[in-house]
């Protein structure tokens, strides 16, 4: 019994006891030429059906251009619904990303998926008192400076300018004046051209820029 397991039956040590493959009839090789490529056919007739179902898009324009257009059929679902209705004929490498940034860039999803406003309104974001009530033009008048603006000196000399803007706070009406530089000296030559041609404000407001606030105590040193 230990040798039967070992070594086996004695019959696979002799190889004149081994039996016979009898010989099939039409087993030639022309005949196994002729039956291979119906095999291969047949095996892969799975694969090509599939194939011919799902076609691999290989250009990123032409699976965004897909991919908006399945969005649309499917009413601008979500992502899943999209994805779905993707992969039911087409297949595309990162197809859940570029499902997002197109559905993120759509124009009316976007549209539906902004909340509407809920700031509170308090003291420090209602507009000033002197913007809302009714008043003669340039009566309250806010100034800031645009620029800079380069123009030439010589042919080959630049130097800056600067537009002094003054706008009335009731009619919106905007007066330019041009400024050399940001010197509290040129911009209160710029205001006392302002105040010649038009009326004289009875408040005016800026920020806290320091051509600003050197005119403002100069005004109230000259009154």
């Amino acid at each position: 019994m230990g040798n039967l397991w070992f070594e086996g039956p004695e019959w696979l040590s002799s190889p004149d006891k081994w039996s016979q493959q009898p010989e099939v009839a039409g087993t030639s090789e022309t005949a196994r030429e002729t039956v291979k490529p119906k095999l291969e056919k047949q095996l892969f007739a799975k694969e090509e059906e599939q194939n011919e179902t799902t076609d691999p898009l290989l250009h990123n324009k032409l699976a965004t251009l897909i991919v908006r257009h399945v969005h649309e059929q499917t009413l601008h679902g979500g992502v899943s619904a999209t994805l779905c209705c993707m992969r039911e004929n087409f297949w595309t490498p990162k197809l859940r990303s570029l499902t997002k940034k197109v559905i993120h860039n759509c124009t009316i999803c976007r549209r539906y998926r902004k909340k509407p406003l809920t700031t509170s309104y308090t003291s420090d974001s209602l507009l000033p008192v002197f913007r809302t009530e009714l008043s003669d033009p340039f009566a309250v008048t806010g100034v800031d400076f645009a620029g800079p603006m380069y123009y030439k000196i010589k042919q080959s000399t630049t130097a800056k300018a600067y537009v002094a803007l003054f706008t009335c706070a009731t009619t919106r009406a905007v007066h330019l004046k041009l400024c050399r530089d940001l010197t509290a000296t040129e911009f209160q030559r710029a205001l006392k051209e302002f105040v010649a041609r038009r009326p004289c404000p009875q408040t005016m407001a800026s920020d806290n820029g320091k051509t600003f606030l050197t005119t403002g105590r100069w005004l109230h040193w000259e009154h």
